[in-house]
């Protein structure tokens, strides 16, 4: 087996310096084993350099002998990497060592051959990993993986204890630490191919919170964090599920609790209310609106209903009990389940959370080695954490005055670790962080008000685990093709109460798709199937599908943090979206590109090629390359006014997203001749099973491309399609201005007091609202581009785009209508340029037009009875400017470049039509010396110049904006 490293020779440089020093150790050491006199000296003598030169202490070479654990020699060397998981005991991972930061890049790769069959084993924190669409992916796992692979099989096996965010202090992580509360991921994926037609995969993913200090643990469901005490309150929180939808509510009647534990050893059932009500559960609610059938209800954000239960009380062990043995039982009364059952209507979504006691280890620790006792005033209770007198206080005498001694759960967001990266946490609520909560039901659709009224039960519990079993497959004969794969997600839980003292149970929820092509010559069919529930792989509040583990024990503590199990990337680069290092600011290689927006594979963003967070089309001579989204072509099937190909949204890269189940069916002729070069007619139905909105579209498709000597090239696209759709589909869009500047932040908690302007365009602020302008539409889009060159060097670019919307008069759930008008959209793209070169000059004129107009039916009909209304155009710009670069080579290595974007006398023109404040004139000079040359192996390339723009408004209010400014620039880059 070798290690994969530029170090081998430096292995060899140290075993050979080190075999003079190892000798004489050995004989240092046997020296005093049979020696004659009293005396200990050194059996070294006199040393002399004179004929012999010193050899110095190898410093490189501070290593040891190192044997495994039966006791063979492996190598003199260093710990690289060491994990240890003992149970009972703790886990342990080492991985802070220089070899393994320095020599290896944090990264170490094994590999071996045996009998057909090649072996990798890769160990470190950036390894791209994928098991499968609908169970494990992401570009920076963090632990172990073995791969195996044969002429026609494949495996991997994986192995990790948690995940590390950018090496942020976590209660679960790969830092040299002692975890009694880590969370492994562990798992793996096999897949063989059976002839030429057929392959088939399977995986298996598990994620589980491991108490190392049980000995009752489960590998499998996972444990309670630690010893916990039972909860003290419960909270059952109802809400709103359509909280922006103003004319759909949700309505509770009732919720009650049924308690079941043992006191004396024997079994007891508890509950809050009717004939058989305890009075040792308290039951108290608080928000709602009455209504007049006797529920409460709840509509829009914010607004919610809580029903707090006051568990039966139950006697604290002594702290030196419960301090020293994990398994101590608590005296008296022992909770092991708790369920629930909710009298609910409409549109409901049900969430928990709890209050408990915390024992302190630390604090009882310091009692017992400072010898503070109860009474004294350095003294701390472990269980409540107060000093002195207080210590003294019950739990009921601290409820009784008011005092909060209780932890939580969920946890509450800790802005500290927010502010780094406000996605590592468990999620919250943007606008108010303090209300977290966990979700454990939803409804099914939009009922409303007294509608879909029932009775809904639950077990209450805290996550410990979930497991993913995949089946994948690729089967092609002859003309079809069919790939697909189905997952099914067994979730974990248990009542939190000792370690593992309360019941367990688990909830199984499923994914699944299906994509089929069959070819009849120059016609294909297609078609595909798909489901994945709303709760699937992490439950309802999971960002990224992994469970949100919780503990109170840990670095930072308390912590609620999900682990990813499927990461957001939809760039596709080596950054999660939601990672700090993809945001602009980030100055990382592939941070900052948006999906779609680096056609050319540069990574760098087609529409910033400077990389300043200005779009380039706002740029002097940048805006002939770069066109804002609105001009660009493409499909739209998710219907929110955005190319599917180009969005950037916050959601884990499933092949389909959660809570959509539906179906679509497609078929393309090719090779129309004459008429065209393919077309394609298709109908998709779509809906959300817990979000409750629906989509369905019947589309057709033309494109028809022409090739004339005359006229160059010209491509024709028509899209028609019959659509309803009110799925919200939020997206990512990129901001049309932005600077080199910090700005207040919204969400200070989340990102600090500022963030960088350019970082607008990223996971740091909510996505762009979906504004569904296709909920009952026939919508067309016509693309026409051509590109044509007369002569030699002169080149001729043009398209047009022209989206229309035609909505019907309809009524929608939820209080929303839509009256009958037509949305249309026109852009157009003009352009030309021209080459002239004249032997070391280069000449190239250019001239480019932007126009973009958007008109509403409905606000020209509002014109006739209103003149504030306008005349109907939403939107109405154009841009023009001549512009001229010209370059002259100095030297092989020297130039001199200028640069035109309009002149006094035809200046670059920006119209509004709309708003006649934003219509300015422009025109701008870039004088520029650059020079690239070669300094210790780096190619160094520095520009020194200056940019002179002079902008006037039209609107005489603004002539206080008008500006003529100079600007002095020097840019040094050094690469490669």
């Amino acid at each position: 087996m070798t290690i994969s490293s530029s170090h081998m020779g430096l292995r060899a440089i140290v075993i050979g310096l080190a075999v003079g020093i190892l000798a004489s150790t050995a004989d240092a050491q046997t020296h005093l084993r049979n020696r004659a006199f009293l005396n200990l000296g050194s059996t070294e003598g006199y040393l002399n350099y004179g004929r012999k030169e010193y050899d110095p202490y190898p410093a490189v070479i501070n290593a040891r002998n190192r044997y495994d654990r039966l006791g063979n020699f492996l190598s003199r060397g260093y710990k690289v990497f060491t994990w240890e998981f003992e149970r009972p005991g703790f886990s342990e991972i080492t991985t802070r060592t220089a070899q393994y930061l320095g020599w290896f890049n944090n990264m170490l790769i094994l590999s071996d051959s045996y009998r057909g069959w090649d072996y990798r084993v890769t160990m470190g924190e950036d390894i791209r990993t994928k098991l499968s669409d609908l169970t494990y992916s992401n570009p920076r796992y963090f632990g172990i993986q073995f791969d195996g692979a044969s002429s026609d099989n494949k495996f991997s096996l994986m192995l990790s204890q948690g995940d590390d965010l950018l090496n942020i202090p976590k209660f679960s992580h790969f830092s040299s630490t002692k975890e009694k509360s880590s969370v492994l991921v562990f798992g793996g994926h096999w897949e063989t191919r059976l002839g030429s037609m057929l392959r088939l995969g399977t995986t298996y993913f598990n994620q589980h919170m491991a108490n190392v200090t049980a000995a009752n643990g489960s590998f499998i469901q996972g444990d309670t964090p630690y010893n916990m005490l039972p909860p003290n309150f419960i909270d059952v929180i109802i809400e709103d599920d359509s909280p922006d939808e103003p004319g759909i509510t949700a309505t509770v009647y009732d919720v009650n609790v049924v308690v079941r534990g043992t006191r004396q050893g024997e079994a007891i059932t508890m509950t809050c209310c009717g004939a058989d009500a305890s009075p040792e559960i308290i039951r108290t609610e608080t928000g709602g609106m009455s209504v007049e059938d006797g529920g409460l209800e709840v509509g829009g954000p914010g607004d919610r209903v809580i029903y707090t239960f006051q568990l039966p009380s139950y006697d604290l062990a002594p702290p030196d009990e419960f301090g020293t043995d994990v398994e101590t039982a608590l005296p008296g009364l022992t909770i092991e389940s708790v369920r629930f059952s909710a009298d609910v209507a409409g549109d409901y979504r049900i969430a928990v959370r709890q209050k408990h006691l915390y024992f302190d280890q630390s604090a009882y620790d310091k009692n017992i080695e400072k010898g503070y006792n109860v009474g004294d005033s350095k003294y701390v209770n472990p269980y409540t954490g107060l000093k002195g007198d207080d210590a003294e206080k019950s739990v009921q005498d601290l409820l009784d005055e008011g005092e909060d001694v209780f932890n939580k759960w969920p946890v509450e967001p800790d802005p500290t670790i927010g502010a780094v990266n406000p996605f590592m946490q468990y999620a919250w609520d943007l606008e108010d962080p303090t209300a977290v909560s966990y979700t454990v039901l939803r409804s099914d659709g939009r009922a409303d008000g007294a509608e879909n009224r029932r009775v809904v039960t639950f077990d209450y519990g805290i996550p410990t685990g979930q497991a993913l079993y995949g089946l994948d497959f690729d089967l092609t004969f002859k003309d079809t093709k069919i790939r697909g794969e189905i997952a099914t997600n067994p979730q974990y839980f248990i009542f939190p109460v000792g370690v593992n003292g309360g019941d367990r149970h688990q909830k199984r929820r499923w994914a699944y798709f299906i994509n089929a092509q069959r070819s009849f010559g120059s016609l294909e069919v297609g078609g595909e199937i798909f489901r994945l529930d709303p709760d699937y792989s992490g439950n309802y509040d999971s960002r990224r599908g992994g469970i949100p583990f919780f503990t109170d024990k840990c670095i930072t503590c308390p912590q609620m943090q999900e682990m990813n199990v499927m990461t957001d990337n939809d760039d596709n680069d080596q950054w999660p979206d939601e990672f700090n290092n993809e945001k602009p600011s980030a100055e990382k290689s592939d941070s900052g590109v948006f999906p779609g927006l680096d056609e050319n594979q540069d990574l760098v963003p087609d529409s910033d090629q400077n990389f300043n967070g200005i779009p380039d089309w706002t740029e002097p001579i940048l805006f002939y390359d770069a066109d804002p989204p609105e001009f660009v072509y493409g499909i739209d099937f998710n219907n929110n006014g955005y190319v599917d190909f180009r969005e950037n949204d916050a959601f884990p890269d499933y092949p389909y997203r959660r809570d959509r189940r539906g179906w679509h069916g497609v078929m393309t002729k090719d090779g129309l001749g004459s008429f065209g070069k393919w077309i394609s007619l298709g109908y998709y139905s779509m809906e959300e099973e817990a979000g409750g909105g629906e989509s369905t579209a019947l589309y057709g498709r033309y494109h028809h491309r022409f090739i004339s000597p005359y006229f160059g090239r010209l491509e024709i696209n028509d899209d028609l399609k019959f659509v309803k759709d009110d799925i919200n589909d939020d997206v990512y869009i990129w901001f049309d201005q932005g600077f080199n500047e910090r700005i207040p932040s919204p969400f200070p908690h989340l990102t600090g007091k500022n963030i960088e302007a350019r970082d607008r365009n990223t996971q740091l602020l909510p996505p762009t609202k979906d504004p569904l302008a296709m909920r009952n539409s026939v919508v067309n889009t016509l693309f026409i581009e051509s590109e044509v060159k007369l002569v030699s060097a002169l080149n001729f670019s043009n398209n047009l785009q022209w989206i229309r919307n035609s909505q019907k008069k309809d009524e929608f759930p939820g209080g929303f209508s839509q009256s009958e008008s037509v949305e249309s959209t026109v852009t157009m793209v003009n352009k030309a340029d021209y080459d002239i070169p004249l032997g070391n000059l280069k000449i190239k004129p250019m001239f480019k037009h932007l126009l973009l107009w958007k008109n509403s039916q409905r606000l020209e009909e509002l014109t006739r009875t209103d003149s504030s209304a306008g005349d109907g155009r939403l939107h109405s710009i154009s841009k023009w400017s001549p512009i001229v670069r010209i370059r002259y080579e100095l030297t092989s290595k020297s130039n001199l470049q200028l640069g035109f974007q309009g002149f006094p006398f035809l200046r670059y023109h920006e119209t509004d039509r709309v708003d006649d404040l934003q219509t300015f004139r422009e025109w701008t000079t870039v004088l520029m010396m650059s020079n690239r040359s070669d300094h210790y192996g780096y190619a160094i390339a520095t520009q020194f110049g200056m940019i002179k723009t002079d902008r006037e408004y039209e609107e005489k209010t603004r002539e206080s904006d008008d500006f003529n400014s100079t600007k002095m620039f020097f840019d040094v880059v050094a690469g490669f």
